[in-house]
């Protein structure tokens, strides 16, 4: 085991940290593409928070394949430059694409919705009316 690393080695070592943020900045932009189409505050959150923790797990796993598990700082600074440049030029082009289709996705899925609401409420208004014949019926017991 070497502790001192040769030049060769460590631009091949920062090359992939490159390489490994950009597929963190994809994935990220798979994790934005699920924020769009949900509207919850809580699922956002959660998303966030998976995605911090896949990018934790994925870096342990870069660092202990690739360095064995050594803390070096131009291995973030090669993944931090690869996220950005993901995130300032793929990323930007996507972002709208993604916001469209997000939109058609959300607008198919209230449509498909829409049937069952109504037969729901239908229902709902069904089940109050006959309660209310119940309540009806229970009071002249009552009165008997």
């Amino acid at each position: 085991m070497e502790y001192l690393q040769s030049v060769p080695a460590q631009l091949r070592l920062f090359f992939y940290a490159v390489g490994f943020g950009l597929l963190m900045g994809l994935l990220y932009d798979a994790f934005r593409f699920l924020r769009l189409l949900t509207a919850c505050r809580g699922a956002v959150i959660a998303l966030d928070l998976l995605y911090v923790l896949a990018v934790g797990f994925f870096d342990f796993c870069f660092r202990l394949v690739l360095d064995h598990g050594r803390l070096r700082l131009y291995v973030i600074c090669g993944q931090v430059l690869g996220w950005m440049l993901y995130v300032l030029t793929v990323g930007r082009w996507s972002a709208r694409p993604a916001c469209f289709c997000a939109g058609k996705l959300r607008g198919a899925a209230a449509a498909c919705r829409r049937p069952f609401h109504l037969i729901s409420l239908r229902c709902a208004r069904r089940l109050r009316c006959r309660a209310g014949m119940c309540k009806k019926t229970a009071k002249k017991a009552r009165k008997i």
